[in-house]
C-alpha cells in the first residue's frame, strides 16, 4: 500500500476483525490521524484506536499478535492506541483526540457514543476554563500597562489595581487546580502553567496580600509584581500556553471531531473543515 487511504485500510483489515478471540475483547476500532483525514502521504503509518471491553481479564495476551496481523493486512507500519472501557478510560488528551477523530473500521460507533460524550465534557470544561484564564490574563495585562512601574503599583492610590491583579491571579491558579495528573487538561497544557500556578498558589496561601491591601512596598507585592510582568514565566505560560495554545489545541480537537463525524455520515467535506486542524 503506497499511500494508504481510509477505505483501503477498512477493507484490508476487515478479515482481521473476524477473529472470535479479538471480538471477545474489542468493543470498537477506528482509524485516526492523516489516513482518517484523507491527508496521508507515502511516509504515513496507519493510526488505529482499539476500545477494549470492560471485563475481567485472565492475563493471557489474547491481542498480542494483533499489531502484526494489522500491519500485514495493511502492508505498512501501524501505530496502535488502546482505550479500556471503565471509569479510568482516559489517560491524557491523546486518548480524547484519537477517539473523537477516528473513523470506524470495526464495530458500531453508537457503542462508544457514551465515551464521545465524556470526551466532549472534558473539552467543553477545558474551553470554559481557558476562556476564563484568557479573560483574567487580559485584565492583568491592562492593569500592568496602566501602572507601568513597581513604584506606581505599590502606591496607596493603586489599591484597586493591586486588588484586581491578585483576584485575577487567584482565579487563574484556581482554574489550573486540576486533578488527577492524567486528566486530559494536565497533559494538554504546558507543564510550566501548572508549575507557575503552584508557585503563585503557595504565595497567596502563605500570606494573603489582600489581608493588608494598604501595605506599601512589601516583599510579597514585589514577588507578585514580578509574576505579573508580560515576559514572566507565569504570564507567558498563562497567556501563550493556556489562553492561546490551549484553546487552539481544543479547537483543533473539535474540528477533528466534526471532520470525522462528517465522514462517518457520508456528508460532503470541503477544505474549510481543515482550517482549524493542526497537521
Amino acid at each position: 500500500m503506497s499511500i494508504p487511504t481510509f477505505h483501503q485500510v477498512q477493507e484490508c483489515t476487515a478479515p482481521v476483525w473476524q477473529n472470535k478471540n479479538y471480538q471477545a475483547e474489542i468493543r470498537w476500532a477506528g482509524v485516526f490521524g492523516p489516513v482518517a483525514r484523507n491527508r496521508a502521504h507515502e511516509k504515513c503509518d496507519v493510526d488505529i484506536l482499539i476500545v477494549l471491553k470492560e471485563q475481567e481479564r485472565s492475563g493471557e495476551p489474547i491481542l498480542v499478535d494483533l499489531p502484526e496481523k494489522l500491519a500485514d493486512a495493511c502492508g505498512c507500519e501501524i501505530s496502535l492506541m488502546y482505550i479500556c472501557e471503565g471509569p479510568n478510560w482516559t489517560r491524557g488528551h491523546f486518548c480524547l483526540e484519537a477517539l473523537l477523530s477516528s473513523r470506524t473500521v470495526y464495530g458500531n460507533r453508537t457503542d462508544v457514543e457514551y465515551l464521545h460524550q465524556k470526551a466532549m465534557d472534558y473539552l467543553n470544561d477545558g474551553l470554559r476554563r481557558l476562556n476564563l484564564i484568557a479573560e483574567a490574563v487580559k485584565k492583568i495585562k491592562n492593569q500592568v500597562t496602566t501602572v507601568k512601574t513597581y513604584e506606581d503599583f505599590v502606591h496607596p492610590a493603586q489599591q484597586a489595581v493591586r486588588k484586581e491583579c491578585v483576584q485575577e491571579l487567584r482565579k487563574v491558579v484556581d482554574l489550573l487546580d486540576i486533578h488527577p495528573l492524567h486528566h486530559p487538561l494536565c497533559t494538554m497544557l504546558v507543564l510550566s502553567s501548572f508549575q507557575c500556578a503552584g508557585q503563585i498558589r503557595g504565595i497567596l496561601l502563605y500570606r494573603d496580600p489582600l489581608a493588608d491591601i494598604t501595605a506599601g512596598a512589601t516583599p510579597v507585592w514585589w514577588t507578585i509584581w514580578n509574576h505579573l510582568q508580560p515576559t514572566s514565566d507565569a504570564m507567558c505560560a498563562f497567556d501563550s500556553g493556556c489562553a492561546v495554545g490551549g484553546r487552539k489545541f481544543i479547537r483543533h480537537m473539535l474540528a477533528s471531531k466534526r471532520l470525522a463525524d462528517r465522514f462517518e455520515e457520508g456528508g460532503h467535506v470541503d477544505d474549510s473543515m481543515y482550517s482549524e486542524i493542526i497537521e
